[in-house]
């Protein structure tokens, strides 16, 4: 192989190489890097790109959010609705009769013996 050819090959590892290196299942590294679309797939072989790595390794990141923060949680600041526990427990399982229910057949059928022997 030429020099200009090898210099146009990227760099590359594969899932096996990268999970033995930081020490998960190869596995786990391979559906993590499918899930974020960090990777290239030709047959059966993956291989795992410099920014493919970078994507991966950024992803397993932890949260850097405060859970106490209520903007950066999402979450909202407003009171709970009035009633205590009981109150909302009966309201969630109160059952309404909105829906028609099912009519339970009133005719019977006759049962017919299927054995050739009786005829």
């Amino acid at each position: 192989m030429s020099n200009t050819r090898a210099s146009l090959l990227p760099d590359h590892v594969t899932p096996a190489d990268l999970a033995g290196h930081i020490g998960v299942s190869e596995r786990e590294l391979r559906r993590l890097a499918r899930e974020l679309g960090a990777c290239r797939i030709i047959g059966k072989a993956m291989i795992l790109l410099p920014e493919d790595v970078e994507t991966i390794l950024e992803a397993s990141r932890p949260c850097q959010s405060k859970s106490t923060s209520a903007a950066g949680s999402g979450t909202t600041e407003d009171q709970l609705p009035e009633g205590d526990f009981a109150a909302l427990r009966k309201r969630l399982t109160d059952k309404t009769q909105s829906a028609s229910r099912r009519k339970s057949s009133t005719r019977r059928g006759s049962v017919v013996s299927m054995d050739r022997a009786r005829g």
